[in-house]
């Protein structure tokens, strides 16, 4: 299943889905020709790129990242809080705080989960400890 997007991501922060297809296509490059060296750091790309090559490649451009219906609980799409935290200033705070603990960071990467909860007690603990706004950045 490919990983679903909002087309108001790809549209602002990517001026379309052309130039988010070539960042794909380049960090998948970059990865293919680190396999081949050792001692190298691995490459990296903006986050949204990266959590697409982990998930497989594909993704698919949708008006709104909706819940699963009788779900129940409001998810929030991981692409919307990395550029709420951008916004805010705080995305390298976050980042250095999943840095810090290997399972959040770990589990913030899993490629099968493109969004989380917006209750979810972990998330809002992280949101705290950096002085972030938890109902700004997990807003709907």
């Amino acid at each position: 299943m490919p990983m679903r997007i909002e087309r108001e991501l790809v549209d602002t922060a990517w001026g379309g889905g052309a130039l988010l297809d070539a960042a794909i296509a380049d960090f998948t490059a970059a990865l293919a020709a680190h396999s081949a060296t050792e001692g190298v750091p691995a490459p990296r790309a903006d986050p949204l790129v990266e959590q697409i090559v982990r998930s497989g490649g594909a993704y698919e451009v949708v008006d709104v990242v909706e819940a699963t219906p009788g779900e129940g609980r409001r998810r929030v799409a991981k692409s919307r809080i990395i550029e709420r935290l951008h916004a805010a200033g705080k995305l390298v705070a976050a980042s250095a705080a999943l840095d810090a603990d290997i399972y959040a960071r770990e589990r913030w990467h899993a490629p099968d989960r493109p969004s989380i909860y917006a209750d979810d007690p972990d998330a809002l603990a992280l949101l705290a400890a950096i002085s972030a706004d938890a109902g700004e950045i997990m807003a709907p």
